[in-house]
């Protein structure tokens, strides 16, 4: 369970998209720029205190002899740090301009710019919304192996949620392909 939240972290943290350098938080405005600064290492030390939390949930499941390991410690300091870097990404997430959705405005996609908007929104807030769960569990009385279990599923859920918007992106650069072909055998081929 553990190597599955290792994995889902790491799909997690890196699944980003391209952001043009004029639509990153840090060059958008002070007010974004200084959020993005103040947030990202709140994010990072999180990961870091999720880790030590994870590590003493299995040392727990495992029953490790050399370890006096504090169950309730090891969960809420697992969970509240997992839920502190879920609220803080969500945030950070919304602090740049949407990826994609101007370069769709411009070449007539707004319906599909609508939804990449509609997408990241719903990805914020199922991101937000799995971060107040998971500060949920230490108060419902459950086990070290039940949090773990809990914190890669939510993990894997999250991964898959946010592949949509690439899942989109790529109908969309299907459906420009198709306009690119169509155009191609509808104009009259000029020879020399």
């Amino acid at each position: 369970t553990a190597f599955v939240i290792l994995v889902m972290m790491k799909l997690f943290i890196f699944d980003v998209d391209y952001i043009d350098e004029t639509e990153h938080a840090i060059r958008r405005s002070r007010l974004t720029a200084l959020s993005w600064l103040m947030f990202y290492p709140i994010s990072m030390g999180s990961i870091s205190l999720m880790g030590a939390g994870v590590g003493l949930l299995v040392a727990d499941m495992g029953q490790v002899a050399t370890m006096s390991v504090n169950v309730n410690f090891a969960q809420m300091l697992t969970c509240l740090s997992m839920a502190v870097f879920l609220l803080y990404a969500s945030i950070q997430r919304n602090l740049h301009c949407i990826p994609y959705v101007k370069a769709l405005k411009r070449n007539n996609e707004c319906a599909r710019a609508d939804m990449l908007v509609s997408i990241h929104h719903m990805q914020s807030a199922i991101q937000a919304a799995s971060g107040c769960f998971v500060a949920s569990l230490p108060y419902l009385q459950v086990s070290s192996l039940c949090v773990l279990v809990w914190m890669a599923a939510i993990l894997i859920f999250l991964v898959a949620v946010n592949l949509l918007d690439e899942i989109m992106l790529l109908q969309t650069v299907e459906n420009a392909k198709g306009i690119v072909a169509r155009s191609l055998l509808s104009s009259p081929s000029e020879t020399g």
